[in-house]
């Protein structure tokens, strides 16, 4: 069975997906610090992968629980809500109540329409915080089919970090076709390039691997990079992005 798991991206990086840059993304791996991880073949594919020799608490080896080629990561990003349809078009179209048109921060406030997360409880309070940042601008845009309509990148709502987004409003989907453990500094410049970090500017040599290396210290924090800790690195394919509908 296919697993769908979540990753948060940051807006420079889901632009690096869109433009076809980004094939990989490391992610802290737990534990870390001196566990030295080992690769094991195991008489059950169930648990083929990376271990590490720190005891579980029943005695066994703790398995490292990371993508598997062949899942599906849907990606998580910052947006905001361009426009809510009312009820009485909704119905009048035979469609449900509560759908939402999303902008995506990255790719230039791009709009994917008309969404609904299948949650009532979740589309009720979004509306309605929504119609509170509408009413507490001048900017809006009323319209006789939808509440609130604004072009793309020019609404008054909220933006909404990507931890909260539900995978009804995610536009990216990546299949997984590899996992491994390495450490931080391992990687290469062919590495940094496919992790869609741009080449810095001081750097004569390896511009791209110092580029990831700025990168990784503005995410994290200063003194990360130099900690080395182990990362899980997952390789993948973009499988398709929908904009309005739209698959390619």
């Amino acid at each position: 069975m296919t697993r769908q798991i979540p990753m948060l991206f940051s807006p420079a990086m889901v632009e690096a997906l869109l433009a076809g840059r980004k094939t990989e993304t490391r992610r802290i791996a737990k534990p870390e610090g001196g566990t030295r991880w080992q690769r094991r073949q195991m008489p059950n594919p169930k648990f083929e992968g990376w271990f590490t020799n720190v005891p579980h608490k029943h005695g066994a080896e703790t398995v490292l629980v990371g993508p598997r080629p062949g899942d599906l990561v849907w990606v998580k990003e910052n947006y905001r809500i361009g426009a809510w349809r009312t009820e009485q078009w909704a119905r009048g179209k035979g469609e449900c109540d509560g759908d939402v048109a999303v902008d995506y921060m990255a790719n230039g406030y791009a709009r994917k329409e008309w969404l609904n997360s299948g949650n009532p409880d979740m589309m009720l309070r979004l509306i309605n915080q929504s119609r509170d940042d509408a009413q507490k601008s001048d900017r809006f845009k009323p319209d006789a089919k939808f509440q609130y309509c604004w072009s793309p990148g020019e609404s008054s709502c909220r933006i909404r970090p990507s931890i909260h987004m539900p995978k009804a409003f995610s536009r990216l989907t990546l299949r997984v076709t590899g996992f491994s453990i390495e450490r931080l500094q391992d990687i290469d410049e062919a590495g940094a390039m496919a992790e869609g970090s741009e080449p810095a500017e001081y750097a004569s040599r390896a511009p791209y691997r110092c580029g990831y290396s700025d990168l990784w210290k503005q995410i994290h924090g200063p003194g990360t990079w130099e900690r080395n800790p182990f990362v899980g690195v997952t390789i993948f394919d973009v499988l398709h992005q929908n904009i309005n509908g739209v698959a390619t």
